[in-house]
């Protein structure tokens, strides 16, 4: 390596300098004449001649008269030049490289960062989340972290950017792992009320298994089902299970997974019954353990069987559609008890040959889910 690299002095130009008439000899000449140039150096003619005449053999010099003194020497030093510091960087390109990497490419705030950091110097400590406070007011960063916003009106505390930013990340992992359309994360409106409304990622990834899936997954009869119980198409599931505004402000992963089970359930009581329930009647039996098809078909299946015994003869009661699911799947005892006085009317009104009865239900299965 050169002398002159140990300085530092990589780019320095020795062009107007004039070294035609500096006494050269109290320089050691061997290490100058030796020196090793780095590329690119410009030293200009004056000391490329003089670093020439050193390599000369040796002629003896003319004794020095009073009138000519000898020039200073003009070698330089490193006390005579100061490397740059690394944190001296324009203010403005370190923000824009920090901000692109985070893929915050935007040319709005690209022009806010340079009207409020020209000039200025970012210091060792500075962190993405330093450059958000300084930037936190201006209208093209408000874009770009909408959330922030929407938390700053509601006078919630704000998500810092290296916060934000990892959020983000983590809901679009879990979207793409699902196979949700692009248009789904590919804005950071789409992850607006997710983040403003305290959305965590495991909350996301909740109702993308328990909620979208099951249903998008599901048979064509729980498909419909689903779009009965809640208006909502086959199109539209991914964003009524992710976004809450398609929804509403308590939507969370436990009742997206209720109402998936319900639409199940809903599809057996049509499937084998012809029973078109509401969504309430629906998530009544899966809260009361009814959460699968299997379970709901055993218990539209016997309702289906037990038809004649609940059509009323004359002089009896009709056992309305709400006593046949409730006394069937257990979910209501005074329906249970007057399906099982029926049940033994019709057998004693047949054992004793008191005229036409069905044994139907007699050896039915029992109460569904208990």
């Amino acid at each position: 390596m050169s002398n002159f690299e140990n300085m530092g002095l990589p780019n320095i130009s020795f062009e107007n300098i004039d070294f035609s008439n500096v006494d050269l000899s109290g320089l050691d000449i061997p290490s100058v004449g030796n020196l090793v140039l780095p590329p690119g150096l410009d030293i200009g003619p004056g000391l490329d001649a003089a670093i020439a005449d050193s390599t000369a053999p040796a002629v003896a010099a003319p004794a020095p008269t009073a009138s000519i003194a000898p020039a200073p020497t003009m070698a330089p030093t490193a006390s005579t030049y100061t490397p740059p510091d690394p944190y001296t960087e324009s203010a403005f390109n370190i923000l824009k490289s920090t901000l692109e990497y985070y893929g915050l490419d935007n040319t709005e705030l690209n022009i806010e960062i340079e009207k409020l950091w020209r000039g200025k110097v970012i210091t060792p400590g500075m962190s993405v989340d330093d450059i958000g406070i300084q930037l936190r007011d201006t209208k093209a960063f408000s874009d770009r972290f909408p959330a922030n916003k929407i938390l700053k009106d509601a006078k919630k505390p704000q998500f810092s950017v290296s916060q934000y930013l990892r959020i983000e990340a983590d809901y679009k992992q879990r979207l793409q792992a699902a196979n949700m359309p692009p248009d789904f994360y590919d804005k950071p409106e789409d992850f607006q009320q997710l983040i403003a409304n305290d959305v965590s990622p495991e909350e996301l990834q909740g109702r993308i298994d328990q909620g979208y899936q099951a249903v998008n997954n599901a048979s064509p009869a729980v498909i419909k089902e689903f779009e009965r119980l809640y208006g909502i198409k086959k199109g539209d599931l991914a964003a009524y299970f992710i976004d809450p505004a398609r929804a509403k402000p308590t939507f969370d992963r436990y009742e997206a997974q209720r109402q998936a089970q319900a639409a199940a359930v809903s599809s057996q009581a049509q499937l084998q019954a012809g029973i078109a329930l509401t969504a309430q009647e629906s998530e009544a039996l899966v809260r009361s353990g009814i959460t699968t098809e299997a379970q709901s078909q055993a218990g539209f299946e016997q309702i289906s069987a037990q038809q004649e015994l609940f059509n009323p003869l004359s002089g009896e009661q009709a056992i309305s559609r709400e006593q046949q699911i409730g006394g069937t799947f257990g979910t209501n005892a005074e329906a249970r008890k007057a399906i099982a006085a029926r049940r033994r009317s019709r057998q004693a009104a047949f054992e004793t040959g008191g005229g036409f009865a069905t044994t139907q239900g007699a050896s039915a299965l029992g109460t569904v889910g208990q």
